[in-house]
């Protein structure tokens, strides 16, 4: 075996500018592959961190999707999260006797500025109590004050140290969407399953409303039991108020502190089967041109094959020799694949928050595809030069 692999990176060397053109191909395709399985991957690390300490009696109500129409309505943020929660829905749960503190949100995805543009960054618009029903700890300054400023923006630590290379901005002027704010705080950095706030920025909810269209509704509510309330009957009995405003099952009710919200949603499936089956399409795409180099190889080695034929070589040998140089390439491509989604990764990172999580078991993943691709590609090109007959071969010189 090691001996085929050695006689295909020797024959690399022959056609060197024709090979590297076939890796490329594998090469984008194994990077595409990398990355969207690293985005499950990150999005499922996400999920099943371990529980965040919520304040105790604090439950969430949740937007969710259902059908393939809705993940893709207008109203969706960047993450094709709806905000399918309504005035009429907050005001339900805070006058139900049961309710204490009843803290809307909403979200929108939006560019910040400070003399330089940070795109696609996660705007929450909420009440000054959101703390209080959400675990919000303070690096420094204050949370939302409407009495001290009402164009105040509080932003997560990630976000202050990319804009600034500090978390002492107190003070500082942003703008989102032509509109100017004042940072009155800074988050301290945190790991929460359901609201990354370490590159978000939170504004009133007044605010967000005018500012954004989509957030007239709001994506989430949360709200605290009064002491000696039974969660599942209260449960049972807020479903039936609900879904007085609700024709579909698009919202979701659960304790944070005893379990996570639900598994990847409904859009997320969506977009990242797409992907997959495009960067599979892509990797296909390099699988043939990797096949018709193959099939290329053989017909110019004519005269080889012949050669090594008449000096004893056996079909079975000249079959695995050329199913070697399929898969010895294809299995670089995707080696430098996994290396191309890396550094992808590092960039994007800079500006874009994806949870892309890689490992070993894609790397794994990857090269089993590649190979696959290989075997297959190599296959038909193998068969064709172990066929060939040793006199016709070297009649061709």
């Amino acid at each position: 075996m090691i001996k085929y692999v050695v006689n295909a990176l020797e024959g690399f060397k022959a056609n060197r500018v024709r090979n590297l053109l076939t890796i490329l191909g594998i090469m984008i395709g194994a990077a595409c592959i990398t990355l969207v399985l690293g985005l499950v991957d990150g999005f499922k690390t996400i999920i099943k961190q371990p529980k965040v300490d919520y304040q105790a009696q604090t439950l969430v109500i949740k937007s969710k999707t259902k059908t393939v129409n809705e993940a893709f309505k207008v109203g969706t943020d960047f993450w094709g999260q709806y905000n399918s929660l309504s005035f009429a829905d907050y005001k339900e749960v805070k006058q139900m006797s049961e309710t204490s503190i009843v803290t809307p949100i909403t979200t929108a995805i939006a560019d910040i500025e400070n003399g330089k543009k940070y795109s696609n960054r996660l705007i929450i618009g909420s009440t000054t109590d959101l703390p209080q029903t959400m675990p919000i700890k303070m690096a420094t300054g204050d949370f939302l004050n409407e009495k001290l400023i009402e164009n105040a923006v509080i932003i997560g630590q990630d976000l202050a140290d990319e804009m600034y290379n500090t978390d002492q901005v107190i003070g500082k002027i942003i703008k989102i969407k032509g509109n100017s704010f004042t940072i009155l705080g800074v988050i301290k950095s945190s790991h929460n399953p359901h609201f990354n706030f370490n590159k978000a920025a939170i504004i009133n909810l007044k605010m967000a409303q005018k500012t954004f269209t989509n957030s007239l509704n709001f994506r989430q509510i949360n709200f605290q039991l009064k002491s000696k309330t039974d969660f599942e009957q209260f449960k049972t009995k807020l479903e039936g108020s609900l879904h007085k405003h609700h024709q579909a099952d698009d919202f979701v009710i659960f304790d944070p502190l005893l379990e996570t919200d639900y598994d990847l949603s409904l859009e997320h499936k969506i977009l990242i089967n797409l992907m997959l089956v495009m960067a599979i399409i892509s990797l296909v795409i390099g699988g043939i041109g990797l096949m018709n180099i193959m099939l290329v190889n053989v017909a110019e080695r004519t005269y080889e094959i012949g050669v090594r034929k008449a000096v004893g070589a056996r079909s079975r040998q000249i079959l695995l020799a050329f199913l070697f140089e399929s898969l010895v390439l294809a299995v670089i491509g995707g080696l430098l694949g996994f290396i191309l989604a890396l550094m992808v990764k590092i960039i994007v990172s800079n500006w874009l928050f994806l949870p892309v999580a890689f490992s070993w078991k894609i790397l794994g993943q990857v090269l089993a595809w590649t190979i696959i691709v290989g075997l297959i590609s190599g296959i038909l090109p193998a068969l064709k030069a172990a066929a060939k007959d040793p006199i016709e071969s070297l009649r061709r010189l």
